[in-house]
């Protein structure tokens, strides 16, 4: 693979402009671009690349490459953009690509089955997701001799050392692999979440809220922790039947975040427990907090937040 087109392209080019040259090859730089920059890109002042346009672009470039993966291929793509930064690629580049536009395209594409063990995995094991994926005859394209880094040693040294002389080739994609740290995903577990809670059956969606419950307990200490606990209550505001969502409540009012209360808020709001909602009012912590709780009480007809009448704790 020669084209220079491809070897010096960054992600966002290779998503906003489409296939170049062979599109295996294409496809292939595409998943270890995402994985070698973790999806960082440099920031646009003048040249953002906001819009819908981009936006249906990316996502066919994303579309495109999957179709031209085998299935084991597919399986650690996704784990590897399941662990792109898209928010922090949106503020850098002003690509508005989310996850779940991208989720229901790809899942439509491969099938849900494939999207969800992709997201389980990513969701319970994060970027151990893609460093304990099997590289066995993936992206031949990427792994051909001269592809990889290569090391020659200098004839001198090989003289002390009575050897011959020799190179070493590393493989491509298993030490880009080997190395692969994402920074700044945590926050798509959020999406990740309540996409895959909405995919289970009931038994099977019964046991990961309570695993995620228990994870609720450490979302002040635990990043991973609580972007998972953000998307459990995001899916419980939408699904207040589930018998587990007093329980979740009860939680995630108390906890030690202003986010997590907030999505309490709108969980009690889902609930009918406008009494959650009015102490959250009248004694959230965070101005933010009351303000939302005391937004709720004012569409439904309360008398409002303590901010509306001047703040009786600020």
């Amino acid at each position: 693979m020669n084209d220079d087109r491809l070897r010096y392209a960054e992600l966002v080019e290779l998503l906003t402009e489409g296939p170049v040259g062979v599109r295996r090859d294409w496809a292939a730089t595409l998943v270890l671009r995402m994985l070698e920059t973790r999806g960082g890109c440099h920031y646009r002042h003048d040249d953002r690349l906001g819009g819908e346009a981009n936006a249906q672009a990316a996502l066919a470039s994303l579309r495109i490459a999957l179709a031209a993966l085998s299935p084991p291929e597919q399986g650690l793509m996704l784990r590897a953009l399941l662990l792109v930064p898209w928010e922090q690629m949106r503020r850098d580049t002003g690509l508005s690509l989310r996850l779940p536009e991208i989720l229901a395209a790809l899942s439509e594409q491969v099938g849900v089955p494939v999207c969800v063990a992709a997201v389980r995995s990513v969701v319970e094991h994060g970027p151990e997701a893609v460093r304990q994926y099997p590289l066995e005859g993936l992206l031949p394209e990427i792994r051909q001799p001269g592809q990889g880094l290569v090391i020659t040693f200098d004839t001198g040294e090989l003289q002390e050392l009575h050897v011959s002389p020799a190179e070493i080739e590393i493989d491509q994609l298993i030490s880009t692999v080997q190395v692969f740290r994402a920074l700044g995903w945590e926050s798509n577990l959020r999406p990740l979440v309540a996409w895959w809670l909405g995919t289970l059956e009931v038994t099977e969606a019964d046991g990961a809220v309570g695993l995620l419950l228990s994870g609720l307990r450490r979302a002040a200490k635990d990043d991973q922790a609580r972007w998972r606990s953000l998307g459990l209550l995001d899916w419980l505001a939408g699904h207040p039947g589930d018998p587990r969502a007093d329980e979740a409540l009860v939680v995630a009012k108390e906890a030690a975040r202003s986010d997590v209360r907030k999505a309490a808020a709108d969980l009690a709001q889902a609930l009918g427990r406008w009494d959650v909602v009015e102490a959250l009012a009248q004694s959230d912590p965070d101005r933010g907090g009351r303000q939302r709780a005391g937004n709720m009480l004012t569409r439904r007809g309360g008398a409002g937040s303590p901010d509306d009448q001047g703040d009786l704790f600020g």
